[in-house]
């Protein structure tokens, strides 16, 4: 016997509505959204796809929509004790090619349903598999989560028509039935209990209507469809702006986690200022930095500069470090002891960096090493040339 497939819906109501379908293993059916979806249509779309079960919604109080057809499919419904944010629903969406946000919204909540229904499915799975039930799986599932009822009542359920046939031919073996007569049996019953449940739908249906009755109505003027545009674009700015937020906070949280792996690190390390280079505008834009006297200078290029920022600097600063490579002229006509970020581990900011003392130190050495014996060579030279 083939069977329509087993699906749970998202939906994500609204001036665009849309939906997302996904299977009972959590693969993606279909995603679609539209301006002014009506119910029936919605409807009549998605029985086209299979039998919805289940229905997932982003928000802690279930919208009006979701729960009418609810009632209609007598499909259970799945809420979050809080909305979903955005971050979560972005996160478990990730990688499924969807058009906008209002398919992103139904896709998160087909999937928040998916993951409430995981324990139960899998449970399922073992009753079937440990009770040779695998030929009713199918109608196990549909019943148990449609209607709420417990697997071994579903499985009776199901069976009983098989066992009631079974009884028959024991009762009366002279006057055994045939095949094509159980056949009609079996369809018959079948007929009558699709037919009670499209009964409980109703029922439900009518004590939700009563529901509405009792409650004051509420007179909603229809906005302008210029009115609609502009709220819908107000809607999709402020989804984008709380997106950036959360990318901007993310980026400081990884910033502010690595000012503090610089400060745990201070023990061994030294810490390094960082410039671009010694341009005044770049000096001045870095004034933040406030350099003193002793401290390690990060030069990305030593090679531009500023005579008025080379004589500020050499009050207060002996050791520039540097990543690209610099000009003998420079590296002789500049007070300083330059060393290559060559080999040195260096962890960095925009505006600070970190780097082992143990290395910097070995460096360190030596350069003045080799700038003593330069500078003793000089003087050797001198006084010869004297002589």
């Amino acid at each position: 016997m083939t069977h329509k497939h087993l699906l749970i819906l998202g939906l994500d109501p609204g001036t665009t509505t849309a939906y997302a379908l996904i299977d009972i293993k959590g693969n993606l059916i279909r995603a679609r959204s539209q301006k002014e979806f009506s119910l029936s249509a919605l409807l009549q779309e998605i029985h086209t796809q299979g039998k919805v079960i289940a229905i997932g919604t982003d928000k802690a109080k279930v919208p009006h929509l979701i729960q009418e057809f609810s009632s209609k499919i007598g499909a259970r419904v799945f809420a979050p004790r809080e909305d979903l944010r955005v971050l979560e629903k972005l996160q478990i969406t990730r990688g499924h090619p969807l058009n906008d946000n209002h398919e992103r919204d139904a896709l998160a909540s087909a999937f928040f349903a998916h993951q409430q229904l995981v324990p139960l499915l899998q449970k399922i799975g073992r009753f079937c598999e440990e009770y040779k039930k695998h030929e009713i799986k199918h109608q196990i599932i549909e019943k148990v989560i449609s209607e709420g009822i417990s697997i071994n009542e579903a499985t009776r359920m199901i069976e009983a028509p098989k066992e009631r046939i079974m009884q028959i031919q024991e009762e009366k073996p002279i006057q055994t039935l045939s095949q094509k007569t159980i056949q009609k049996r079996e369809i018959s019953i079948k007929d009558l209990e699709e037919q009670l449940r499209i009964l409980k739908r109703y029922n439900r249906l009518l004590k939700s209507q009563l529901e509405k009755k009792n409650q004051p109505k509420l007179i909603i003027r229809k906005d302008p469809s210029r009115e609609i545009s502009q709220k819908d674009q107000l809607i999709s700015h402020l989804r984008r702006t709380i997106i950036k937020k959360e990318e901007d906070k993310q980026t400081l949280q990884r910033k502010a986690q690595l000012l503090e792996h610089f400060l745990l690190k201070t023990k061994d390390h030294y810490v390094l200022k960082r410039l671009e280079n010694l341009g005044a505008e770049e000096f001045k834009r870095k004034s933040y930095l406030s350099i003193q006297r002793d401290d390690f200078l990060l030069v990305d290029d030593p090679n531009t500069m500023s005579m008025a920022v080379i004589d500020q600097l050499r009050k207060i600063v002996s050791i520039i470090i540097h990543k690209k490579p610099i000009s003998e002229r420079v590296r002789t006509m500049l007070p300083f002891i330059f060393i290559d970020t060559k080999n040195l581990a260096l962890k960095e900011t925009n505006a600070l960096a970190i780097v082992n003392k143990k290395e910097l130190d070995e460096k360190r050495s030596a350069r003045n090493a080799l700038r003593k014996v330069i500078e003793d060579y000089k003087s050797e030279r001198g006084l010869l040339n004297s002589s």
